[in-house]
């Protein structure tokens, strides 16, 4: 996702997708959690580290075994 496109797609999300859909996005772009964390407003690592973990099975060298 590029970043306008990532802009674009949280605009149209309700408060609570545009929180995990911002954590998404910059887990999709490489963005430190810590960073992306502090922009969310995210208190929990736990709850941040899920939308990393999901990002990071997509980008993942087992992931592309499926394509």
């Amino acid at each position: 996702m590029t970043s306008l496109t990532t802009i674009l797609y949280l605009a149209t999300r309700p408060a609570h997708g545009l929180r995990s859909g911002y954590l998404t996005g910059a887990a999709n772009l490489s963005i430190p959690r810590r960073e992306a964390m502090q922009q969310s407003l995210h208190k929990s690592v736990t709850q941040a580290a899920t939308y990393y973990n999901h990002a990071e099975r997509k980008q993942g060298r087992a992931a592309r075994l499926l394509i």
